[in-house]
């Protein structure tokens, strides 16, 4: 993926569907975040930056958000987001769905 050069496909591709590993960010993992062999991210970002698809489609892991801005979540939002994870049928409450869209807005804009 790091060799992966996505440049000529630029006017192509109408859809990039794909899931970085979610083991750096999982609530269920050791959440190394950048500091884990399995960070992609940022390659994701870049071949997204290179082809400019139409559409790009990418798994939103729970826990996202707290690893590329842990600095801007309070106390409550972590406490929703850490019970919201801990039971599968919790309903995502309006704290979880906010969160879920400005971790989508982060991304688009870390895309331009």
């Amino acid at each position: 993926m790091y060799d992966f050069q996505a440049t000529h496909f630029r006017g192509h591709v109408d859809i990039i569907s794909g899931g970085f590993p979610c083991q750096p960010f999982s609530q269920a993992g050791r959440r190394k975040g950048a500091k884990d062999d399995r960070y992609l991210f940022p390659e994701t970002i870049r071949i997204i930056k290179e082809a400019r698809p139409e559409w790009s489609v990418l798994e939103n892991v729970t826990g996202l958000f707290t690893i590329l801005q842990p600095d801007s979540l309070s106390e409550m939002e972590i406490k929703a987001i850490e019970l919201f994870c801990e039971d599968g049928e919790q309903p995502a409450t309006n704290t979880i769905i906010r969160l879920k869209r400005q971790v989508i807005g982060n991304i688009i804009s870390e895309i331009g």
